[in-house]
């Protein structure tokens, strides 16, 4: 049985790409191919997630995000469900705003 077969019948296969592809940003991002102010290498990124996960940042950062996120869905929701009822009980708003 070939290597090929071999990956292909375990599934390894799949990650052969994207492992590839994660070596060679490692191996640029070290060899100063790449500014870690543009792209940061794998382990700099895995690094950083670690160290603001075990301080308790990382979960205070994504609180705050999501809640933002909640928030413009909320007001944008809002103000499409307004425009929306508006268009649909009056033609004056219809003629101005409905394409």
């Amino acid at each position: 049985m070939s290597l090929a077969t071999h990956l292909a019948r375990n599934g390894a296969a799949g990650w052969l790409l994207p492992a590839a592809i994660i070596a060679g940003w490692e191996a640029a991002a070290r060899a100063g191919l790449i500014p870690a102010n543009v792209l940061p290498a794998p382990s700099a990124v895995a690094e950083a997630f670690w160290r603001l996960t075990l301080s308790g940042e990382l979960v205070r950062n994504i609180g705050v995000s999501t809640l933002r996120a909640l928030s413009g869905f909320a007001i944008g929701g809002s103000i499409g469900f307004a425009l929306g009822l508006a268009n649909g009980l009056s033609t004056l708003s219809r003629g101005l705003t409905d394409t």
